[in-house]
């Protein structure tokens, strides 16, 4: 902590377990605090205090409402490169053409057995590992099948959904807003 600034005479700020490193110790302390302030309501702002939240909201359904995000069943897509990917090709969304090695709740891998066209990019999901560790998801560009194997083979063990993509030339743009009666409150 490099700076603590005072507010009215006091410190404003509080010291918690950090949600990546120490998830259980996160949720424990973020329950014991809505537990004592009735007042408190929590507005996540990152996708490992996210997590953490439904996590809370799913086991203790009494304090389901003191937050401020989406619900359950839209997480299951937002925080899920693989389960939003398999939507969006459901509902005949294009997408570019999409490999899906391994389910989140599933340790079976399946490996494409066509000829691919590389680069591909190899995407994986944030995780909640055996250690109680947070894992941010991510991606790779994979150049060759032998890169490729061994990507997936690291991954192998994680409980993290896995999908392979086409590289689509590019770049990415995002926008993200907190909306309350159709009216935009916050951009961020």
């Amino acid at each position: 902590i490099k700076e603590l600034r005072e507010f009215d005479g006091k410190a404003n700020v509080e010291l918690q377990p950090c949600p990546i490193t120490a998830f259980v110790d996160f949720t424990n302390w973020l329950k014991a605090k809505l537990s004592s302030d009735k007042k408190l309501f929590v507005l996540p702002i990152n996708e490992a205090i996210v997590y953490a939240c439904d996590t809370i909201r799913l086991e203790h359904s009494e304090l389901a409402d003191r937050f401020i995000m989406p619900s359950h069943t839209s997480l299951i897509y937002t925080l899920s490169k693989f389960n939003a990917t398999q939507a969006a090709q459901k509902v005949g969304i294009e997408t570019p053409e999409t490999f899906f090695i391994k389910d989140p709740s599933s340790l079976i891998l399946e490996i494409p057995t066509k000829q691919l066209q590389y680069p591909l990019i190899l995407k994986w999901d944030n995780v909640l590992n055996t250690t109680g560790k947070y894992e941010k998801g991510g991606l790779r560009v994979v150049e060759n099948k032998a890169v490729l194997e061994d990507a997936i083979a690291e991954l192998a063990p994680s409980n993290c959904g896995i999908i392979l993509q086409q590289m689509v030339p590019g770049h990415g743009v995002g926008a993200f807003f907190l909306r309350q009666n159709g009216k935009i409150v916050l951009r961020f």
